[in-house]
């Protein structure tokens, strides 16, 4: 795992076809992606599977990035009254052996032998309510994550099945 700025963040998913925003008109993702939205209650409880099955749509990975891009209350991971799930992160985040804030070095890099790593990322967004926007240079979906208790997801795929699933996990489409 490795960490990025927010710089190289945003030219990685430019090229994907997507900004903080949502799809870059005219992208080639969004004249081929279908959009799919899910809202949920924080704290979303089945976080962990939730994740799992986000993290099934790209399947064979070769780089995956999870950039949380703007985090409405702040970098709460060095602060002496964070959280449990923020001193968790910040433990994991150490652990991995980056130094640097996550205000300076935000987006999460992931090679295709760390999906272990990346299931934890994806849940940390969720429990510390990230915007953040998910990508793979190999595979499809392109995720947006929403401190709104929203998930948004863009493929080429039909969402049925994952639609089915969701719900049992607590998820509504919109």
């Amino acid at each position: 795992m490795d960490f990025i700025g927010n710089t190289p963040a945003k030219l990685f998913f430019k090229k994907l076809g997507i900004d903080c925003e949502g799809l870059i008109s005219g992208s080639r993702a969004a004249t081929r992606f279908k959009t799919q939205i899910w809202v949920y209650q924080s704290p979303l409880v089945e976080a962990a599977t939730v994740s799992e099955q986000l993290l099934d749509l790209y399947n064979g990975f070769e780089r995956l990035v999870v950039w949380p891009h703007t985090l409405v209350w702040g970098d709460r991971s060095n602060d002496p009254t964070a959280t449990p799930d923020w001193k968790e992160y910040s433990q994991w985040r150490h652990k991995s052996g980056e130094a640097a804030d996550l205000t300076d070095r935000p987006a999460h890099v992931f090679e295709k032998d760390e999906v272990e790593l990346a299931y934890q990322a994806l849940q940390y967004g969720f429990y510390l309510g990230w915007d953040a926007l998910i990508g793979s240079n190999t595979s499809s979906p392109l995720i947006e994550l929403s401190h709104n208790d929203k998930l948004t997801i863009h493929a080429r795929q039909n969402f049925s099945t994952l639609a089915d699933r969701f719900e049992k996990l607590g998820l509504s489409a919109v």
